[in-house]
C-alpha cells in the first residue's frame, strides 16, 4: 500500500459556487493548493457580480430578491462578489492564473438556461421568509411576477456574472 504522504496529489479540482459561501476562502485555497500535484489544475465558477442578474422587462421584486440573497450571504460570513478576493488569494498561494473568463447568460423562459434560476427563485424566496428577510406575502408576489415573466415570450434574463478562473499550481 502507497504512504498517503507519497502521493502526488490530484490532477485537477472543480469548484463551482463554494467560495461565495465560506467565511474563510483563504483555507479552502490552500486545502484544494494542497491536494494538487505540482502543474495541477484547479477550475473556479464563482460569482464576480451577482447583481448583474436581471430580467428585461424590470422586476422590482427580483432586484430585491437579488439584493436580499445578497445580504443573507453575507450577514453568515460569505461574499457573493468574491473573484475580487478570490484571485489574489489564489496567486499569492502559489497558483499561476491560465484563464480567467466571464460566463454570463440571456436567456429566456423557453430555453432551458431559464429553468435552473427560476427554481432558485422559488426555494429561495421561502428561505428568505424563514430567515425574517421578507414576509410570505412578499415573496408570494415575487413568485408570482416570476410566473408572469415565464409565461411572456419576450421576457430575458440575464444570469448572474460568473467567472471561470483556470489556475495552475506551480
Amino acid at each position: 500500500m502507497r504512504d498517503p504522504n507519497e502521493y502526488p496529489g490530484f490532477d485537477v479540482a472543480w469548484c463551482r459556487w463554494v467560495t461565495s459561501f465560506v467565511p474563510a476562502p483563504e483555507i479552502l485555497v490552500k486545502k484544494i493548493h494542497t491536494s494538487l500535484r505540482a502543474g495541477g489544475r484547479a477550475v473556479f465558477h464563482e460569482y464576480q457580480n451577482y447583481a448583474t442578474w436581471q430580467v428585461i422587462p424590470r422586476s422590482a421584486h427580483l432586484e430585491r430578491f437579488v439584493a436580499e440573497v445578497m445580504a443573507s450571504w453575507r450577514a453568515t460570513g460569505g461574499e457573493p462578489d468574491i473573484v475580487a478576493t478570490l484571485l489574489p488569494l489564489l496567486t499569492g498561494i502559489g497558483f499561476r492564473l491560465i484563464e480567467v473568463r466571464p460566463l454570463i447568460f440571456a436567456v429566456r423562459a423557453a430555453e432551458f438556461g431559464w429553468q435552473w434560476p427560476a427554481s432558485f427563485v422559488n426555494g429561495n424566496s421561502q428561505r428568505l421568509v424563514d430567515l425574517g428577510r421578507v414576509t410570505e406575502e412578499w415573496a408570494n408576489a415575487l413568485r408570482g411576477e416570476f410566473a408572469a415573466l415565464a409565461s411572456n415570450p419576450d421576457a430575458v434574463m440575464v444570469t448572474p456574472l460568473v467567472m471561470e478562473i483556470i489556475a495552475e499550481k506551480t
